[in-house]
């Protein structure tokens, strides 16, 4: 089951849960070769996460994310570079 909300956790971060972990090690696997302050700020480079629930008969329709707050402000639509389900 989904509450509508979602989690961030910074590269610079410790992880405080199994989750943000997780979160963290798909950004590690992603960012691999690449160097914190050099190749990408880790303060502003992480990972959004959220937890989600489907029952068979479920409909998730298209859509793709992005940051709704942006587009609210400004109408500019920004997305993810890399987007993953893992499940």
């Amino acid at each position: 089951y989904s509450t509508g909300d979602t989690y961030w956790v910074s590269a610079a971060d410790e992880p405080r849960c199994a989750l943000e972990k997780l979160a963290k090690d798909v950004f590690a696997l992603h960012t691999r070769g690449l160097e914190a302050g050099v190749d990408y700020e880790a303060d502003t480079s992480g990972a959004e996460w959220w937890t989600l629930v489907l029952q068979p008969h479920d409909d998730v329709g298209l859509h793709w994310d992005r940051d709704y707050a942006v587009e609210e402000d400004s109408g500019w639509l920004v997305h993810p570079h890399l987007g993953t389900v893992t499940n």
